[in-house]
């Protein structure tokens, strides 16, 4: 569950700083509207992961991986997100890299000390084994 969290929260701190970003930013015009989406954009994706650590949903050392991976995939998301502004599919759907690039840092740092990659899907049917949040056990 917690890799679901991650994922939402990377995406909505990715869009909400690209947001304020852009309206700060529009007091220089339109280049300052972009530059400020940007670089709100790029801090509210890396500060995502610094949040994540703080609810415990990721190891300390997983951080650093997961606020660059988040960051590149806001900078990726970004460039997609500027070359479909005709469309509100391409914007919106981008903004989905921002979650996979944050997952995919978060890999790399586990893969790098050795620790087993636990996957998604694994992780829900642990905790359905294990009960739901209230502590009730789940009907079979």
């Amino acid at each position: 569950m917690t890799s679901y969290a991650l994922f939402a929260l990377l995406v909505l701190a990715g869009g909400t700083g690209a947001f304020v970003g852009s309206v700060l930013g529009n007091a220089f015009g339109r280049t300052g509207l972009f530059a400020g989406a940007l670089i709100g954009g790029t801090m509210g994706s890396a500060a995502a992961a610094f949040l994540g650590a703080a609810f415990k949903w990721l190891n300390p050392a997983e951080r650093l991986p997961t606020a660059i991976g988040a960051a590149a995939g806001f900078l990726v998301a970004a460039t997609i997100a500027v070359n479909t502004l005709s469309s509100p599919i391409g914007p919106v759907t981008s903004a989905l890299l921002i979650g996979v690039g944050g997952l995919l840092g978060r890999r790399w740092a586990r893969r790098r000390r050795g620790e087993p990659v636990r996957h998604v899907a694994a992780e829900g049917r642990r905790e359905r084994a294990s009960g739901d949040a209230a502590g009730a056990k789940l009907p079979d």
